[in-house]
Order: C-alpha cells, then structure tokens, then sequence
C-alpha cells in the first residue's frame, strides 16, 4: 500500500557547528514497527511540549499517539484516539473549532476522513458534513482562510482520478463546498499533496498542487478565496513523479522560495522565487538536488547559524543538506552511521526543548526513527508561538530582524506525505543574543512589532487589536456564481478593532471602463466583534461581458488591508428554449 501511494540576503554565520542528530527513538518510546507512512508534531495537551501522532497503513494498524513526558521519553497515549478504527494515511493537527487547543484531522485513503475534537487533552470524534465522506482516494490537506473572512477553510486533494476539493467554514456556521464554483481548483490529476503559502506576499495563501505524472499546479490568489491557475507563468508546470512543495526562505532574501520533492528516483527541484510571481530552478547551482526515492522533509536551521538547513527523508538513505549562505548546501554528514533506512514522512519540532530542531522520521517495516539534535557550537536561537485574536492565525508570517540581517517564517497548516510540523516557528540568532525587532503580520493585515527581544526563548505574541478597525469580512451577494439577473448586493461588515465604530459602505460595479453601478450606505455603530449584513440597492444587467465588482471601506480605519474587496464575473443572458424546442423530455431513463 505505502509503495504504491508513493512510486505508482544573510550572511552565513560566522559559528561553524556540525549538525549532528543521534537516533533516540528506542530509548524514547516512540521506535515502533510498522508499515508508518507519516508523522505529526502537535501540542494536543497544552502543556508546551510537542507530542507524536504516528500514522500507519498497514492493515489492522491504527494511528499511534504518543504523549511527550518532558525528560526526552513519550509515553503512548493511543487509547485516547480508540474511534480511529482503520489505518490512516497523515495527520494534521489544526484548531478546528477554534476553541485555543489542536483538535486531530486524520486523512484515509479508503474511508472517509476523521475528526477528534480536542476536549482539554482527551478526543471526541465528531460528526462532519457529509461532504467530506464522500470522496476517496484521499492523499493530503491544507488548512488556512484562504478567503479572508475569519474562518478555517479546507482543500483536500485526491488520486485515482477523484477530483481535489475545496471547502469553506470547515467545522462552522455556513458550511459550503465551493468545489464546483471555483472549478479549475478541481482539476488537478494523481494530486499527492497541496502546499499553502504566500508566494507573492500580499496576505492572503496560494496553494502549490503537486501530480504525479502530470503537470504540477499553482493557484495564485486572487483575494477572498478566488484564484488563477498560473503555473507554468510562474516558471513551476513541471511534468513528472512530484510529491510535494516544501516552501521556506533559504536565501534570507524575504520571499519564500519552494523545495519540490521527487518520487521514482528523480531528482528533487529547489525553485528560487524570482519576485514578481516568478520562480527559477536553483537546483544545479545549490547543490540540494536528492536523486533518491524521497518521501517527506522539511526546512529547519538545524545549527541555529541564521539559514535554513533541509531534511530529505527516503525510501533509502535519507539525507541532510547545510545551508553555507548564498544560496548554496553541502551533503552534510548529520545522520547516524550504520543506521538502516527506509523511511517515509518527516515532522519536525524541538522535542526536547534544548533550543534546536529535531526530526522524528515514520519508518517503513522498521521503527520510526527520532533524530535528537546533538549538534555542538550551536548559536542562539529565538522560538516564536501565535496566538491570534478572534480567528486562526494560519497564514501569519513572522520576520526577525538582528544585527546580521532578517529572517522570514511562515505559519502554515498542511499534512504532506502524511505529515505536519510542529507549531512553533525557530529562528536560528547565529552568533547574535537579541532580535532587534520580531515583526508578525497577522491574517487580515494586523501587525505586531516587538523590539529588543532576547534569544533562547519561546516568545509567545498574542494579537492586539487595533482601537479601529471595521472589516470587509464577506460579500454575500454576489456569489461565486452571478446569473443574468436582478442583483441586490450584500455584504457582511464587522468590528475587528476594540472601539465601537461606524463608517460607510461603498460599491462600485464597472462593465469596462465605465461605472454603471455606484452606491453607498452607512455601516451603523458596531461594538468590538459584532457584525451586520448591509444591503445595497439593486441592479439589472444590461451588458453581455465582464463586469467587476468592488466594495470599501470608510471610517477611520487602522487597518486598510480589509477595507476592500474586488471581484470580476462574465455575466451572459441566456433563455430557456428548450420546452419551446421540443427538448425538454428526458425520456424514460
């Protein structure tokens, strides 16, 4: 089963640590054998430190969940998942009812998928929209609000021909599969994974959907959850055995840039972010090219020396590349000698809270294999926990200024090849004790701005609100799908600053370059987290073609990322002829 899924600018630092990870996973607990195919680390107890959710597939193998005890050892916890009945493909630790605590997403590949929600440490399997049964061959999910309005969305990709899908307000009011409504985000092929993130920075996450066999896909977003296929625009329509995306910023340059893992032997890409919505392969000139039979990973300054090493786990010997500056890696000799491989997924998180990142890797007919971080002459290091006002902080990204320059992490949900990383984002400080400042851009466009913050810590941020700040949460009307008729537009405004606040509502609608539609009501006095759907005036279409949309804000407002919202639809007439036509009999079946 596992075979067939997965073949079928910073200066370095001036320290020089040699990363160096040893295999705990017998002396921790955690070195089981089975046919694992991925791994999760995720704080489902609250008590700070990251446990272990170990996926398997094997037949009669049920998910493995392990408690992380705080003296480098786990205990099994497994009990506590005992509706999981059946072998599950990955896992996603992700607050789903947005209660502050990691609820348990588990993606099968046969069965319908699993929830647990996370009751103070103890699981309760919740029922789901039906949606989210009904469509198998299942290999991987992403989670973030792609559409801006405050809530968790989905997308979910699939194999065997089942088509990817799409899903807003995942485990809240208004549930909506919106798969067929943005139609191209269903036409992926073999999809094995779907990658968030925001390439282009403006606020809002894309998504990278890696095919097997056929032509990878990017959608880049176009604001409140619309998007456009431009892949081989944006310079990453490879056509081969793709896996997955690994997205970070390995050349300090403020962008993230995407590491595509490879299956069948072929060579792994490193694609560097050009700016402008434009990736160029870096491969060659990095030197991080893996030639093997790779099956998950993940970027981590392992050495803490200010850049992002990489984790390649195989079907094979796995392999670690150090990151010297400049945009270049060497094969590093990190791993144990003598150790046998033949791992799939990787997760990774600072286990045991030393201040460096470990790796725990699923093993394949063979225990699991937990690389403590032993690595000597490590520099400083700063570990930064969100924690968002209101809403999830998925899609918040985090820079860290110091004196030798800025590093970037973004905060990101997804379960690849069956696996999650652990929630906290490390910056390695190199030879500096202090950030000059942490700068953390919230979903919506909030911003934090620490200064003078001091290494080796777990910094957790909380989101301040701002006094003012009305929001353009969702548009109701239109919809994703406008028909040729009379159109009263309504949108949903809310108060997401701590003031109460009013303001004015305008709408504009332009068929070309001309206005045929402008008009504006007053938004009420709204207290801190009420909101109010305003209606607009009606309006007929006239003109066959393209009109487009745009709603602002006004008020006074702290936060002009939200104030605004743009959308464009082909509206045509069309008739009903086919009674007329003699068309309208279908027969008898």
């Amino acid at each position: 089963m596992h075979l067939a899924l997965l073949i079928c600018t910073l200066a370095a630092s001036p320290l020089a640590a040699a990363i160096t990870f040893t295999d705990q996973a017998l002396p921790a607990g955690v070195g089981v054998v089975g046919e694992a195919n991925g791994a999760a680390f995720g704080d489902y107890d609250g008590d700070g430190r990251p446990d272990l959710l170990v996926s398997r597939l094997g037949h009669d193998e049920e998910p493995l969940l392990f408690r992380n005890r705080g003296d480098g050892t786990f205990a099994g916890r497994s009990a506590l998942l005992s509706d999981a009945a059946g072998p599950a493909l990955g896992a996603a630790w992700v607050d789903i009812d947005a209660d502050g605590d990691q609820d348990l997403y588990l993606i099968r590949f046969r069965d319908p998928h699993l929830i647990f929600r996370n009751e103070g440490g103890r699981f309760t399997r919740i029922e789901k929209p039906r949606a989210l049964a009904d469509h198998q061959a299942s290999t991987s999910v992403a989670f973030g609000d792609f559409d801006g309005d405050g809530e968790l969305d989905l997308f979910a990709t699939h194999r065997a021909a089942q088509a990817n899908q799409f899903y807003s307000h995942v485990h809240g009011q208004g549930f909506a599969d919106h798969s067929e409504l943005l139609s191209s985000l269903r036409s992926g092929q073999d999809s094995f994974s779907a990658t968030p993130f925001d390439s282009d920075g403006d606020g809002d996450l894309d998504l990278y959907v890696a095919n097997l066999r056929y032509p990878n896909l990017f959608y880049r977003n176009q604001g409140h959850g619309t998007f456009r296929q431009e892949a081989l625009s944006a310079g990453l329509g490879r056509t081969g055995a793709s896996l997955a995306g690994l997205p970070a910023d390995f050349d300090n340059d403020g962008d993230l840039d995407l590491y595509l893992l490879s299956g069948a032997g072929e060579r792994t890409t490193l694609y560097r972010n050009e700016g402008q919505g434009t990736f160029a392969d870096w491969t060659g000139e990095s030197g991080a090219g893996f030639s093997g039979v790779s099956s998950g990973g993940g970027w981590a300054d392992f050495d803490n020396d200010g850049d992002l090493d990489l984790l390649v786990s195989s079907l094979g010997r796995p392999a670690v590349y150090e990151n010297l500056g400049e945009g270049r890696f060497t094969l590093s000799r990190a791993l144990p000698a003598g150790a046998a491989w033949n791992t799939a997924g990787a997760t990774l998180a600072d286990y045991d809270l030393d201040g460096d990142v470990d790796a725990f890797m699923a093993g394949v007919d063979q225990a699991g294999v937990l690389l403590r971080n032993d690595s000597q002459d490590q520099g400083n290091w700063l570990a930064i926990q969100l924690r968002a006002a209101g809403r999830s902080a998925l899609g918040a990204r985090v820079t860290v200024h110091t004196a030798a320059g800025r590093q970037l992490r973004e905060y990101t949900t997804a379960s690849l090849l069956g696996s999650q990383h652990g929630e906290l984002l490390h910056f390695g400080l190199g030879a500096q004790t202090v950030a000059t400042a942490v700068q953390v851009r919230w979903p919506g466009g909030n911003r934090t701005v620490l200064a003078q913050v001091r290494g080796g810590q777990v910094l957790v941020v909380d989101e301040m609100l701002p006094d003012g700040n009305l929001a353009l949460r969702r548009v109701v009307q239109p919809d994703l799908a406008p028909r040729w008729t009379a159109l009263a537009p309504e949108v949903e405004v809310e108060n997401r600053g701590q003031q109460r606040r009013a303001g004015l509502l305008r709408a504009e609608l332009r068929f070309g370059q001309e206005v045929v539609y402008a008009e504006e009501v007053p938004v009420p006095a709204l207290d801190p987290g009420e909101r109010r759907v305003l209606r607009l005036p009606g309006w007929q279409p006239s003109w066959s073609g393209t009109h487009c949309f745009a709603f602002s804000l006004e008020g006074g407002d702290e936060v002009a990322e939200d104030d605004a919202w743009g959308r464009c639809h082909h509206l045509y007439p069309f008739e009903e002829v086919a009674a007329e036509l003699g068309a309208d009999d279908a027969g008898k079946g």
